[in-house]
């Protein structure tokens, strides 16, 4: 597990705190709801059980589980830029690029419903440029709900546009001048963007929390100057002074990397008020291209100075400010990151993570942000990234709701059903899991009513679910006291007791000073009880009707002894002792110390072994996918004393010890097993438990197959065939079946070839063909095998100093290229490579015409015709020998008849001789 340890949450203004991070594939749900779409997902919303999805022509209406239940054409050409639901009003605002833009007002129940439609242009018109738009409550009273919107304020040549950047709309007639009317006493409030800057604008996101609003813009995107502004406005009696409340501020990420962009955001509440996003950087190849910053954004009471970027009412420039910058309070920095998420489960703080390789992975943090290893809940099998919105569902909070290109997909934010034991449950370190002791499960919390239901403690992150430490004291006895790291949710207090025995069965405990008090016991015992290579120990918890057993090899931490290797500092750590850095030696333990060491702190010393440390200079391949490899090479030096191989991601979790096949003092080949998108390093381990080397193997999508360059061979087998598709290079082979058979590919470039195999001779059969990576299997094609083709004759005729040659062949369905075929003539021993001109096909008359050219040989006497196709050669005879053999067989066939003949006159004769003679 962890060998490091973090520090993850800071006070305002404390120096940022980074942790480069690896996702490792824990599994995958299997059962989540998905629907196809005509497009790819612009935007989306979830109200009341319902989802509403817009794509590039088209609304969707879906129940929960995505099944579509209304699909809503919309006019073209358009790109829906807002899909805002108006829960309390029952309609659903969409507005649109359409005829220099629209806003429709729909029934929330019934989107084939328009309740109100108008052509205005309160989002860009332009496809390209983003928009904003969410609901706003205002002044304090019932009926002042807004739409907050903000657009890009361009110009069309075309278009009488209003050409507002950031403003509150109206969402009734009720209201000031009518929906979607943005003035107010005869005037237009907005927050404008300064004169003279022709920057570019990107709007991410925008939310209320309590009485102020948050907007989230990318500005200046295109220049060295780009930065992500956050603008906070208060809630005031009015649009004019809202909108005049606004205070800017630039959220600077991360570290000594600049972070330019914000992809996706995520409010995650509380007091402070803590807010997640997604950070970028231009290189999108950097190991380390974006970053999930955390920050604090509770809202100033002071007012700022006049804003660097936006105005309200007064454009001086004489007090405009610097914009103040605000730090993160943590970072987590990774690959491809796309789009987040947020939830609480009690005290624990949980993320979604959307990929842009098609990952959804959820991070769990306790109080002091320590991060959970990652788990992977969904993988797609390409490259699709996640679009930048996720949803929780807000019915159960049991699932989230993602897009990836035209598909919508709903997860389970958690796979307890995975995890058999109480053991496997709580080691998932999955806050939304616990261990139900009358259904004997892993469940969610709510589905554990009647019972106790055991789960990882609050507050903190733990490695191990029980832990000990053993003191000693001034008596010579020996105090082990143990704590179980859960927490347990019941109606009542359920029992909690501990038993103590030896490796021999015996009861460990003297009885004087043993406690049991949830979550912790203690058991006493004499000092005499300790032999010399150490005292097994288990203890067993009860807590209501579960039991948890651990054991350990209990030593006297005073006799840990000897020189100051690591190997001696791991077994003193293991042993639950304290291991001194400054004098090297094993003593018992203060219980104000446990755990600060874990055996990770020992890598620092000699491993006390005469062998010489191993180096990895690279491994082949370097890039596979998320199904592994059979056969990987590691080359590098000293590599013979090497006891296994270890993958692991940069937190250290849920290291795979890896077995290899082969080894030798420079090279092993070894078998990587599947994993989850991303990149981990490969380390070889010595017998002291040290891994040395780093080399690093990145896992990528599967292989797809959407055809082969040729859907059919002749029986003999031998054609070349191509697979059409995408990540073709993690392809290990071909798998024919009927009969069953894995074939070998040659790869270049972007071309996976192989070469049919032979199925005798008989009619027409098609065989299904799958790509096999690994060990697995994914669907490819169908292939249709046809008689081999039949040759019938050849003729020869003089062009110029060349010989031109004439095959002829049956017309069939094999569709022979040029490239395909190989033809040789004979002219007594002599070989002639005739060359290929052309194929002319002939349905109407039944055979096709292969031409090719004998170069400089006009006068050659051809006997007959080689044709390589595949692996089997067809040989035509030229027509003399034909004819010589026809004349052969009716010769034959006349000298058969003649024989038979005189066989029956001479037995006639004999017969009629013999019949003479009878008669004498």
């Amino acid at each position: 597990m962890h060998q490091m340890s973090f520090l993850y949450f800071l006070k305002w203004n404390d120096s940022m705190q980074t942790l480069v991070f690896f996702i490792f594939l824990i599994g995958h749900s299997q059962s989540d709801e998905s629907q196809l779409l005509d497009g790819s997902v612009s935007n989306f919303a979830v109200v009341n059980g319902t989802v509403y999805v817009a794509t590039d022509d088209k609304l969707y209406q879906m129940d929960r589980n995505l099944t579509v239940e209304i699909r809503k054409d919309t006019a073209q050409p358009n790109r829906v830029q807002m899909l805002v639901p108006f829960e309390e009003n029952n309609t659903l605002i969409t507005c649109g690029t359409y005829d220099c833009g629209y806003c429709d007002v729909l029934d929330l129940k019934n989107i084939s419903k328009t309740v109100h439609t108008e052509q205005i242009s309160v989002a860009s018109v332009y496809p390209n440029e983003s928009s904003l738009g969410f609901l706003v409550d205002i002044g304090g009273s019932t009926g002042n709900t807004y739409l907050l919107s903000g657009a890009v304020p361009k110009m069309h040549e075309n278009c009488m546009c209003d050409n507002f950047f950031i403003t509150l709309r109206d969402t009734n007639d009720f209201q000031d001048s009518g929906i979607f009317s943005a003035s107010e006493d005869k005037n237009t409030p907005e927050i404008k963007r300064r004169p003279g800057q022709w920057v570019d604008l990107d709007f991410v996101d925008g939310f209320q929390w309590k009485n102020h609003f948050y907007i989230f813009i990318n500005f200046n995107i295109r220049s060295p100057q780009s930065r992500v502004r956050l603008l906070t406005m208060k809630s005031e009696k009015n649009k004019r002074d809202t909108l005049k409340s606004f205070r800017g501020t630039t959220l600077q990420c991360c570290g000594s990397k600049y972070y330019t962009r914000l992809a996706s955001s995520a409010v995650v509440g509380g007091s402070p008020l803590l807010w997640a996003g997604i950070f970028k950087v231009s290189d999108s190849l950097d190991p380390e291209s974006t970053a999930l910053a955390i920050f604090n954004i509770t809202p100033r009471d002071s007012p700022g100075g006049e804003d660097p970027d936006f105005f309200m009412e007064s454009r001086s420039t004489e007090n405009k400010e610097e914009s103040e910058t605000v730090a993160p309070l943590a970072v987590y920095k990774y690959r491809l990151m796309t789009s987040v998420a947020t939830v609480t489960a009690s005290s624990w703080l949980v993320f979604f993570i959307g990929t842009a390789d098609g990952q959804l992975i959820k991070i769990s943090m306790d109080k002091a942000m320590k991060p959970t290893c990652p788990i992977v809940l969904y993988k797609s099998d390409d490259d699709r990234p996640v679009h930048s919105k996720m949803i929780l569902d807000p019915i159960d909070k049991k699932h989230i709701y993602l897009a990836l290109g035209n598909q919508m997909k709903r997860v389970a934010v958690a796979q307890c059903w995975r995890y058999g034991s109480m053991r496997d449950c709580w080691f998932s370190h999955d806050p939304f899991c616990g261990w139900c002791s009358s259904q004997s499960r892993c469940t969610f919390p709510d589905e554990c009513l009647t019972s106790a239901w055991i789960s990882i403690p609050e507050g903190s992150l733990q490695e191990r679910m029980i832990s000990f430490h053993a003191e000693e004291t001034p008596s010579r006895e020996v105090i082990l006291n143990v704590t179980a790291h859960l927490k347990v949710v019941a109606t009542g207090s359920p029992a909690f007791s501990c038993a103590f025995t030896t490796e021999r069965g015996e009861s460990l405990c003297a009885g004087s000073g043993d406690t049991a008090a949830f979550p912790s016991c203690s058991c006493v015992f004499l000092r005499d009880k300790f032999p010399a290579g150490g005292l097994g120990v288990t203890v067993k918890i009860t807590i209501d009707n579960q039991i948890v057993s651990e054991s350990w090899n209990l030593r006297n931490c005073s006799l840990i002894q000897g020189g100051p290797t690591s190997a001696l500092c791991s077994e003193c750590v293991a042993a639950g002792c304290l291991w001194s850095f400054t004098q090297h030696t094993c003593s018992w333990m203060p219980w104000s110390s446990h755990e600060s060491y874990t055996q990770g702190t020992c890598q620092n010393y000699p491993s006390g072994l005469n062998i010489s440390e191993p180096e990895i200079y690279s491994i082949t391949p370097s890039e596979i996918s998320f199904y592994g490899k059979n056969y990987a090479t590691i080359t590098g030096k000293n590599l013979d004393h090497v006891t296994k191989t270890r993958i692991r991601g940069d937190m250290d979790c849920n290291q795979m010890e890896v077995p290899f096949h082969s080894r030798s003092s420079d090279r092993l080949t070894l078998h990587v097993p599947g994993g989850s998108k991303g990149r981990m390093t490969v380390c070889v381990e010595l017998p002291d438990g040290r891994c040395y080397g780093s080399a690093k193997i990145t896992y990528r999508s599967l292989p797809s197959c959407t055809g082969l360059s040729r859907d059919s061979s002749w029986a003999s087998g031998g054609r070349a065939v191509s697979v059409l598709g995408t990540n073709l290079q993690f392809v290990d082979g071909i798998e024919h079946l009927d009969p069953p058979r894995t074939l070998g590919v040659n790869f270049s470039t972007s071309n996976l070839q192989y070469y049919t195999p032979s199925v005798g001779t008989g009619t027409r059969r098609d065989v299904t063909v799958r790509l096999k990576v690994a060990n697995e299997t994914i669907a490819c094609a169908t292939l249709t095998y046809h008689p081999d083709p039949e040759f019938i004759r050849f003729t020869t005729s003089p062009s110029g100093d060349n010989l031109r040659i004439t095959v002829v062949k049956k017309v069939d369905k094999l569709n022979i290229s040029r490239e395909e075929l190989g033809i040789y003539a004979l002219e007594g021993d002599v070989e002639h490579k005739c060359q290929l001109d052309k194929i002319i096909p002939g349905n109407s008359s039944g055979v096709d015409s292969i031409d090719c050219k004998i170069r400089n040989k006009r006068d050659a006497k051809i006997e007959s015709v080689k044709i390589y196709l595949g692996n089997h050669p067809f040989e035509v005879k030229g027509p003399h020998k034909r004819s010589f053999l026809i004349a052969l067989i009716i010769c034959s066939i006349i000298l058969i008849f003649a024989g038979a003949a005189w066989i029956y006159h001479c037995r006639v004769n004999n017969r009629t001789n013999t019949d003479r003679a009878t008669g004498l």
